[in-house]
């Protein structure tokens, strides 16, 4: 007689639910950056344009992760693409006229793509322990379209 095969019981497979990271949680909680000009309409070539952003300097956050509460501190440096092949690295956030801290000078008339990376960086903090955030930095980009014109020159006595 053959003796019957039993059949090998399977080991049921349990999902462990999944954790995001401190870093996609932290993503999902920064602010909307943004990119903003003056001139409104468009620039205009040999003509300065005021460059901001409403991007904060600072960021914190309360972040729970499993059973234990991460409090985050961040702080960001903006690098700016002007289109043109020039950019500026900065903490200053710019501003319409009359503040200067972030303004470009086209030299070409063309249509634009301004970038304005936001990069944010800072510590962590559990247990009244505090560690840098180390690894890859937490990035933001924002583009913007912006119309560079030339105007004519008017030359009077």
């Amino acid at each position: 007689k053959s003796t019957p095969v039993k059949p090998v019981a399977k080991k049921a497979v349990v999902a462990k639910p999944a954790t995001a990271s401190l870093s996609d949680k932290l993503i999902k909680l920064l602010p909307a950056g943004d990119i903003n000009y003056q001139p409104t309409t468009h620039s205009v070539v040999n003509v300065p344009t005021y460059f901001w952003t409403q991007t904060p300097e600072r960021f914190q956050a309360v972040v729970p992760i499993l059973d234990v509460i991460v409090y985050v501190n961040l702080y960001s440096t903006l690098s700016w693409y002007f289109g043109d092949g020039s950019e500026v690295t900065t903490l200053l956030r710019g501003g319409p006229f009359p503040n200067p801290s972030v303004t470009h000078t086209y030299t070409q008339k063309g249509d634009k793509e301004v970038n304005l990376k936001v990069t944010w960086q800072g510590t962590w903090s559990v247990n009244g322990v505090t560690s840098p955030i180390v690894g890859n930095l937490i990035t933001q980009s924002i583009s913007r379209n912006l119309q560079v014109v030339a105007a004519p020159t008017l030359f009077t006595n």
